[in-house]
């Protein structure tokens, strides 16, 4: 019997590393079929890979949802790495250049723009270097679409030299579903079209 243990756990490991390959070629297949399907029904063009990427137009407006591998800031340990998902979703009207706003807390700083909204102020933070020109441009409609967006964990940013202005998230990790990714581009899109108003 002792000269069969090492066969034995032998077949018992190489029968857990073909359960594992045969989890991961089912995972990235699932993966691949879910990115199509969304980049499908979207009209969008697809990247796949390692790290998917659909980006278009919709309605007019850039759109981009999309994996890359990122980096988490390690505190006391070591930097990781981790995928991390992103959508951005193009604005077409006059948001004030450099103005961004998020939810309080996920920002740094006070936000020195207060829109008299207790409700949004308390929400939302937001900066802007034209802070009358923040105000002006934060309505009821569009600070509702802002607090959408910042509930989801995103950011509403106003034209740079380097982007357009845009509504966008970057959170680590994602669910592979068409729904999930559906929900996310019509809360985004929807949010974006109220900020063109």
């Amino acid at each position: 019997m002792d000269e069969l243990a090492p066969l034995l756990f032998g077949a018992i490991g190489f029968g857990l590393l073909v359960v594992i390959v045969a989890l991961v070629v089912a995972q990235k297949r699932k993966i691949r079929e879910t990115w199509t399907a969304f980049a499908q029904k979207h009209g969008l063009e697809l990247t796949l890979g390692a790290y998917p990427v659909a980006r278009g137009t919709i309605e007019g407006r850039s759109f981009h949802m999309g994996s890359e591998v990122g980096r988490t800031a390690g505190g006391r340990a070591a930097p990781r790495r981790v995928v991390q998902f992103q959508i951005r979703v193009g604005i077409l009207g006059p948001v004030p250049p450099g103005l961004i706003a998020g939810k309080r807390g996920m920002l740094q700083g006070g936000g020195p723009v207060q829109t008299g909204d207790a409700e949004f102020d308390r929400l939302c933070w937001v900066d802007c270097p034209d802070v009358e020109a923040a105000r002006a441009f934060l309505t009821p409609a569009r600070r509702a679409a802002v607090s959408k967006v910042a509930e989801a964990g995103g950011v509403v940013v106003g034209k740079t030299p380097n982007s357009e202005a845009m509504a966008a998230l970057t959170r680590t990790g994602y669910k592979v579903s068409v729904e999930w990714m559906d929900e996310l581009r019509d809360r985004f899109v929807s949010a974006a079209r109220a900020l063109d108003a």
